[in-house]
């Protein structure tokens, strides 16, 4: 059985709250193309049309904010065969997203680490002797 990740752009109002029923509705249908052609409208597209197009059966999103997960759902299905919906708990193949996942655990690191009173390298990290 395979599973494909579906990752997406998605434009959304800053200042909107994200449990709002507007807000969900904004994420499910504010899908954008990654190439947009200079005069020409930028389209939009539901979860959905981009299931299709892609040939996704089941995806699962989760909306984060500040590091905490506001909200999550889920669409299609996970097993053709019984027809077993995808829920929010449905496991897939992290795939890709790995890499941003631990792109933002090490900004976090390094913003925390930045905010701490400053000293030498390595007296925090004994481990990284440079030689000058």
């Amino acid at each position: 059985m395979r599973f494909f990740l579906l990752l997406a752009s998605v434009s959304l109002a800053l200042a909107q709250p994200s449990l709002t029923p507007e807000h969900i509705r904004a994420v499910e249908s504010g899908l954008v193309s990654p190439v947009a052609l200079k005069g020409r409208p930028i389209p939009r597209f539901t979860i959905e049309e981009r299931m299709k197009a892609l040939n996704v059966r089941g995806v699962s999103i989760a909306v984060i904010q500040n590091y905490e997960v506001e909200w999550a759902k889920a669409y299609g299905v996970a097993d053709l065969e019984t027809g077993r919906p995808v829920t929010t708990e449905t496991l897939f193949q992290a795939g890709s997203i790995s890499k941003p996942v631990a792109a933002m655990v090490a900004l976090r690191s390094i913003v925390e680490v930045t905010a701490i009173e400053t000293g030498s390298m390595t007296e925090r990290l004994p481990s990284t002797q440079l030689e000058t």
